[in-house]
């Protein structure tokens, strides 16, 4: 089957963590939390339209860490609720309610994380800081994998980055064996940045046979 049809493919299926849904922050400490959040969504809730409406409904009331931890629990879950089901009104179910919680202890957590500084304790290694946001709390390897992406984009020392998700996909679908390899198939940092997440989010759904048959037709 021909590679570029494959990660066509994949790419219609979307998977980064929706940036133009964040809001404008001109504190990096702001944007670092901005994205980390998103980054936790993205991952929890792959539907690109419903993740994006979630993030800015969170991040549009709520825009510090300080701030989010600090909310009513019930406020946050109804937020969620109404973007990630529908629309005002719909029913908070239990996967709206999970995230919620889980922003709000990162968001706790984040009281004693300088975001910033991790990069310069990274010393350039995005596996690094992929593990030290894996270990706060709401913080699953998946989500840490997607906020390095977009900061390798800023952060030009960690790049290219691709996370161990993308690459299982990428090499389940036989298009690449690794990090460098992957990159030579995007275009720039940013490109790499969309198919990676879009790798990631596949090997989260397992749609292999979706995305082989969309190629194939």
């Amino acid at each position: 089957m021909d590679d570029e049809r494959l990660l066509a493919a994949v790419l219609e299926r979307e998977g980064a963590v929706p940036t133009t849904a964040l809001p404008e922050r001109g504190d990096e400490t702001a944007q670092l939390f901005g994205l980390l959040v998103a980054a936790v969504v993205v991952t929890a809730h792959g539907d690109s339209a419903a993740t994006a409406d979630a993030v800015g409904s969170v991040l549009g009331r709520w825009r510090s860490a300080r701030e989010l931890a600090a909310a009513d629990p019930a406020d946050v879950r109804t937020s969620l609720g109404a973007s990630v089901e529908g629309g005002e009104g719909s029913a908070v179910d239990d996967g709206a309610s999970d995230l919620a919680g889980a922003l709000q202890d990162l968001a706790t957590a984040l009281g004693d994380v300088d975001l910033a500084r991790l990069r310069g304790d990274a010393d350039g290694d995005p596996d690094a800081l992929a593990a030290r946001l894996a270990d706060l709390p709401g913080v699953d390897d998946a989500a840490a994998e997607a906020f390095v992406r977009e900061v390798a984009v800023r952060w030009p020392e960690l790049q290219p980055y691709a996370g161990g998700t993308a690459l299982r996909a990428a090499r389940e679908l036989g298009v690449a064996d690794d990090t460098a390899g992957l990159a030579a198939r995007a275009d720039g940092p940013d490109g790499l940045r969309r198919l990676a997440g879009a790798l990631a989010r596949l090997d989260r759904d397992g749609a292999y046979a979706e995305i082989r048959e969309r190629a194939a037709s």
